[in-house]
């Protein structure tokens, strides 16, 4: 009995110890299950910040282009294809064909801010060029005056209209919102009434939210605030987000109005004064509006930071259309205002705890932001088809 009692007792340990051996496997490999699902989520969670593009909007064109169908989407949303700055835009460009175009602001010295939007104004110059106009020139500063039958294009703050060309496109570049708040709206519509009263003059826009305050002028919406890439950027990104020493590059007058309430919430922002070097070296590029919630995507600074390498965190504008879809290609990451801080620093956390997921998200949103601007250059050659050259 006592033999029997010892062999129970030793088959009962070794059962009891099978059990609890059993009973830790199933602990570890729980907790292993638990940390591989813990980890597949966190890179998920970083992952999904940026969409993956789909392509899906450059399959609508045969230039392959998704800033070319996004432009259509937004004018046709916004109830401009056809209408009557539609109409004006293509006589005045098929006048331009026969009669070459002048584009003034185009070098220093310019009337106002417009310097800092050189590049773009010599991407609308290449826009002209593929349209068919043969002789589009750059003047660097206000019409005089002199005799001319071409295309004249002036940016809003320069030359007054009664002394503008006859055929004319006036380029704007300000947000509505932020005109009304600082009280020089009369004056700025005073303008737009003046180009919709005459037939040979069209509004460029670049901001589906100044088309809904302002819908009576005829105006079609164009990516005139954008850029042709920076040369100096040309190959992607060396620096990937984690190895970059600053969290984050500031914007133009960040200490004033609305975005001073976001910068006191963030830690210190890169120095701006060697900008290029700043946005190279960041991890993110944050943008808020200076003046409204609504006012439209700042295209000038969203074309250069995303070339950059550093992610592009930006505010959500008025203009809807356009941001829905640059938030589905995976270009930009659009949030609320009430959001910013905390994406932010979800963003940083990203970067800090998934570098290899982040990394391939930036070269994903550079390729995009690569490969799509040179695209632009079809622009008005897409939207309004040009007249057939005739043939010798």
């Amino acid at each position: 009995p006592s033999s029997s009692s010892s062999s129970s007792s030793s088959s009962s340990s070794s059962s009891s110890s099978s059990s609890s051996s059993s009973s830790s496997s199933s602990s570890s490999s729980s907790s292993s299950s638990s940390s591989s699902s813990s980890s597949s989520s966190s890179s998920s969670t970083c992952s999904a910040f940026f969409r993956t593009p789909q392509h899906s909007l450059r399959e609508t064109n045969a230039h392959g282009s998704a800033l070319l169908s996004l432009y259509e989407q937004v004018n046709h949303a916004s109830g401009l294809v056809g209408g009557v700055g539609w109409n004006r835009t293509k006589a005045l460009l098929d006048h331009a064909v026969e009669h070459g175009a002048m584009i003034f602001g185009g070098a220093e010295p310019i009337v106002g801010q417009f310097h800092l939007f050189v590049p773009c104004l010599v991407m609308i110059a290449q826009w002209l060029t593929e349209y068919g106009v043969k002789d589009v020139q750059l003047v660097g500063n206000t019409y005089n005056g002199t005799a001319f039958t071409g295309l004249g294009l002036l940016t809003d703050i320069g030359t007054p209209l009664a002394l503008a060309p006859q055929h004319l496109v006036v380029i704007r570049s300000e947000q509505l919102r932020c005109v009304e708040l600082l009280g020089y709206y009369p004056e700025y519509d005073r303008a737009a009434q003046a180009c919709a009263d005459r037939e040979t003059c069209v509004l460029w826009e670049f901001s589906e939210e100044n088309v809904r305050l302002a819908p009576q002028y005829p105006v079609v919406i164009l990516p005139v605030m954008a850029r042709l890439p920076d040369p100096s950027l040309s190959e992607p990104p060396s620096l990937p987000p984690n190895q970059r020493p600053h969290q984050w590059v500031s914007f133009a007058d960040s200490h004033t109005g609305r975005r001073q309430t976001i910068v006191q919430q963030l830690p210190p922002p890169a120095s701006e004064i060697v900008r290029h070097e700043a946005m190279c070296n960041s991890q993110l590029c944050v943008c808020v509006h200076k003046y409204h919630e609504r006012s439209g995507i700042e295209w000038h600074r969203l074309a250069e930071h995303a070339e950059s390498g550093c992610l592009p965190l930006y505010e959500s504008s008025g203009d809807e259309v356009a941001g829905l879809l640059l938030g589905q290609e995976g270009a930009a990451l659009f949030v609320p205002y009430a959001s910013l801080v905390t994406t932010f620093h979800e963003l940083i956390d990203c970067i800090s705890s998934e570098p290899e997921t982040m990394r391939r998200v930036q070269l994903s949103v550079y390729n995009w932001w690569h490969t799509e601007l040179p695209r632009l250059s079809a622009i008005l050659r897409y939207l309004f088809a040009p007249p057939a050259l005739p043939t010798d």
